[in-house]
């Protein structure tokens, strides 16, 4: 049965299913050969855009209800020295109600297909961030698209049984195999694209936080090449009321002996990477008062200007940190990719643009 105390979270984790995905564009309708990958029928195209993905199953991977998983993937046909790798947010769940009772993390019960990968791609599009039409950084590069099916920020290596129902009749397995995933997603990407100098590692909400999780795989699996960090959404503030603990019980998140405080402090995941992978660039997109950051993490009406402004202001001194961060309340901001600008004009185009290329103008604007 489900206890009263779990219902604490329901009020937050309705939000939180309904907007820690890139959400839709204005009038949307929502968010093959090599390294054990099949192409499955299904690609996709838009007005003005000729990024078409196709939809890989990759084998050995599996989404939370047991079916396969997989990436989309746009490739180019003459060749690229670029692989960007994006990867998608939708939520998170770690018991019985933020499972199945408010449905807290997309895709918890989807079979992954290409009609699926068509919907969470279109906001994407939408933004002309991977346009292959317009001069950006992204326009003559591989795209693979990294769905979100395991509800634990892309890093969870652990099967667990909720109940989904009031009366305990119906138990269901969560495979939280995001870790998992991403390391058949890898190899898979380095078996098609061995000779890539430059690796773009970019993510939205859930993704932001799976971007940076998964850097050590990645790295690993392009030794040679340029890797660079965009996490979107995704400021790393510490969790309340016990909440990292939880995640790292239920999704078995796991992480090297050198990354000091890790497994207590969020925020140091964050700073460990930063400070381990010098030659990387890392970009945090993010509001000073994200609404689903805060009430995901358990600070529900609370401002956590205080501790974005915290997180912002330890890495000014980075220089190989820059963040775009604006007022108010927005979650994911890469939807506002080619029309957003900072308070003091700086464009979200440049600031992501100059972070891609590694162009002098790359720098932190901050309310």
């Amino acid at each position: 049965m489900w206890h009263h105390d779990d219902m604490r979270i329901v009020s937050s984790l309705l939000v939180l299913a309904f907007s820690a995905c890139i959400p839709p564009p204005p009038g949307g309708g929502g968010p093959g050969a090599d390294g054990g990958i099949d192409d499955v029928d299904g690609g996709v195209d838009a007005d003005g855009v000729d990024a078409v993905f196709t939809w890989q199953e990759v084998s050995g991977t599996v989404c939370a209800n047991g079916t396969p998983a997989g990436f989309g993937l746009s490739a180019v046909d003459d060749g690229s020295d670029t692989l960007v790798i994006f990867f998608n947010g939708g939520g998170a769940c770690w018991d019985n109600v933020s499972c199945f009772g408010v449905n807290a993390a997309s895709h918890v019960s989807t079979t992954y297909t290409a009609d699926v990968m068509r919907n969470d791609l279109a906001p994407l599009l939408a933004s002309g961030l991977i346009d292959r039409n317009t001069d950006t950084p992204f326009a003559n590069a591989h795209l693979a698209f990294i769905p979100y099916c395991t509800a634990d920020l892309h890093a969870g290596r652990a099967d667990r049984q909720y109940q989904a129902d009031l009366l305990g009749l119906d138990i269901r397995t969560v495979h939280h195999r995001g870790k998992d995933n991403v390391v058949a997603d890898v190899a898979a990407l380095k078996a098609r694209f061995p000779d890539v100098s430059r690796v773009l590692v970019m993510g939205a909400s859930a993704g932001g936080f799976g971007a940076v999780l998964n850097l050590d795989t990645i790295a690993a699996a392009f030794p040679a090449a340029e890797l660079h960090v965009l996490a979107d959404g995704a400021p790393f503030v510490q969790p309340l009321n016990g909440l990292y603990g939880t995640w790292r019980t239920q999704w078995a998140l796991d992480f090297d002996d050198a990354c000091v405080d890790c497994g207590t402090n969020f925020t140091k995941v964050w700073q460990d990477a930063r400070t381990r992978y010098v030659d990387s660039r890392f970009s945090l997109l993010t509001s000073l008062n994200d609404e689903t950051i805060r009430l995901y993490f358990g600070y529900g009406l609370q401002d956590i200007t205080p501790q974005v402004n915290v997180l912002v202001d330890g890495d000014v001194a980075a220089d190989n940190v820059n963040a775009f961060v604006v007022n108010g309340v927005q979650h994911v901001l890469l939807v506002n990719y080619a029309t957003m600008k900072a308070a003091d004009g700086l464009s979200l185009k440049t600031f992501v643009d100059s972070w891609a290329t590694g162009a002098a103008n790359w720098r932190t604007t901050r309310p």
